[in-house]
């Protein structure tokens, strides 16, 4: 990038800094921010009637919450020993950090439940981030039009409506968090030494409303570094380098002892090289920073993975099919835009380049970070969103533009529709005593699991042992062992075993698990009680397992 060409990009952005004032006077800029703050507000209200479900991961992050109200240290689980399941052992939970549970659940000792207390931290942390997305946008010197459609987009996709239907837990945190995170580093790029302990403590909050939030950070960091000029070499240069090398330092330092080192994460690598898993995965890497912004992914899959004769049976062949379209979006936005925004078109690229190479080489080295999951890139996708959006929307072709239009409408048309679907299923779902809609259990086994969870004389603590988290998260009296079925192989299930007997042990497992010999692998797991020896009982979907001292 030559000297006078970024001079007059610079020239550029000061010319429409200066229009701002104007621009965003006008009414189109006023109704596009007011759908984009309106939309979060009505989806809060409509779910505080339906009441959320929520995902296994969250389910789990409760448990924790749960577990600390009776007594646990921080952040600390508490379970059935697995050598002797009679008494109870604790340890650091690591896979999730503690802000999907924490923000919930200290509404919830205002007096809320569970599941309004849900809602509301996703309609605040939606409506927070959308505010933080178009002051971002704004910083980045994007036109106000333009950042304005832009968080509409983002609003009327269908990973922005979901939480309020699906508790994500740090999807929504980090949505809201994120942008105010960027929006720092980006006016901090200069580095100041007041930088190092400002970018280190923002760092540390963003890790704690998601494990992905040290990636984001780590990788802003670095781009911001290389946004700036820093050739030819300068004192000004070195300072910037020393300062941002040791915010990292630091940051990674006590991410490190205070997180990392104390247990598994999902990043967790096993060692065990799968080395083609580049190719794929750094094509879906490419993809879902293009398209994860407004959940295209998931619409692909909506379309093309549907119905008895699916178009598709994998996610690497419609990562294949979905690469060229990526490839000609990112080359053509950069064509139009790296001239114009220079320093813009360089954090994103550098952002983009290592977060999304981390992430590849933890596929390949065996991490456990979900594969084919375009929502790990969501935040990469939403700071690259306006390029695209400015992209298209001044191409001078009247066909391209009409085009873009025509797709972002179908887009956002699946977006809020898929609020409204989510809001319908709800309905038919069991509601649990703490607000939360069941949709893993069946309304036999949510009331087997309230009739067993209780104490009595011969069963002081009953121990139920469920295959979702969901299912326990309302229990009282019982102990609680949970697992992931519906997910994990008979051979991980079978790898589990449980040492030593209990006078009331119940085993709520769905039927689809019994038809496929994982309901078999999950009794065995518990190697003191004969296969012969428990009495089934029949619960809608569900079976019940039980051994019991009456």
């Amino acid at each position: 990038m030559g000297l006078v060409e970024e001079n007059v990009a610079e020239n550029i952005d000061h010319f429409s800094r200066d229009a701002r004032s104007t621009l965003k006077g006008d009414s189109f800029y006023s109704i596009c921010v007011g759908i984009a703050l309106v939309l979060p507000i009505v989806y809060t209200i409509v779910s505080l009637f339906i009441l959320p479900t929520v995902y296994s991961d969250s389910a789990t992050g409760f448990h924790i919450w749960e577990a600390m109200r009776r007594g646990a240290p921080f952040n600390y689980e508490i379970g059935p020993n697995p050598a002797d399941i009679s008494r109870d052992a604790q340890a650091f939970f690591t896979n999730w950090t503690p802000g999907q549970y924490i923000f919930p659940g200290l509404l919830e000792l205002l007096g809320l439940s569970l599941g309004h207390a849900i809602i509301l931290v996703a309609g605040i942390f939606s409506l927070v981030g959308t505010i933080g997305w178009l002051k971002l946008y704004d910083a980045l010197g994007f036109p106000p039009r333009v950042a304005a459609i832009t968080v509409v987009i983002v609003v009327c996709s269908r990973n922005f409506a979901l939480p309020f239907g699906h508790y994500n837990g740090g999807e929504v945190l980090l949505f809201g968090g994120a942008p105010w995170f960027l929006l720092l580093v980006w006016r901090l790029r200069s580095f100041p030494w007041l930088a190092l302990p400002l970018i280190v403590a923002a760092s540390l909050a963003l890790v704690f409303l998601k494990l992905t939030g040290a990636l984001v950070a780590g990788a802003a960091i670095g781009a911001a570094v290389l946004a700036e000029r820093i050739w030819p070499i300068t004192t000004d240069v070195i300072r910037r380098v020393a300062i941002a090398g040791a915010s990292l330092l630091v940051f990674a330092l006590m991410f490190y002892c205070f997180w990392y080192a104390r247990g598994p994460t999902p990043a967790t690598m096993t060692g065990e090289v799968y080395w083609w898993k580049f190719i794929p995965h750094s094509s879906f890497a490419l993809v879902a920073v293009t398209g994860s912004s407004i959940s295209l992914g998931d619409l692909a899959e909506y379309i093309l993975f549907r119905g008895e004769k699916p178009l598709f049976t994998s996610h690497e062949a419609l990562t294949y099919v979905m690469l060229p379209f990526a490839l000609a979006v990112i080359g053509y936005v950069w064509w139009r835009l790296s001239r114009l925004r220079p320093q813009y078109s360089r954090f994103v690229f550098w952002m983009a380049l290592s977060f999304s190479s981390v992430l590849v080489l933890s596929w390949v080295l065996g991490g456990k970070v979900g594969e084919y999951e375009d929502r790990h890139f969501r935040i990469i996708s939403l700071l690259l969103l306006p390029a695209i959006v400015e992209a298209f929307t001044t191409n001078r072709l009247a066909v391209i533009r009409g085009g873009f239009w025509i797709f972002v409408t179908l887009v956002s048309l699946y977006g809020v529709s898929s609020f409204v679907v989510h809001i319908r299923e709800n309905l038919r779902y069991p509601l649990d005593r703490l607000g939360i809609r069941q949709n893993i259990a069946s309304q036999g086994a949510l009331d087997f699991f309230h009739r067993v969870d209780s104490a009595t004389p011969a069963c002081p603590a009953p121990l139920i042992y469920v295959t979702s988290p969901e299912l326990g998260l309302d229990r009282r009296d019982a102990r609680l062992i949970s697992s992931h079925a519906d997910f994990e192989t008979i051979e991980q299930l079978s790898s589990r075993q449980y040492h030593g007997r209990v006078p009331c042990l119940y085993v709520l497992i769905e039927d689809k698990l019994v038809a496929n010999g994982k309901a078999e692998a999950i009794l065995k797991s518990f190697v003191d009680y004969p296969l012969h020896g428990w009495t089934k009982q029949p619960l809608d979907s569900y079976v019940a397992y039980f051994v019991t001292a009456n």
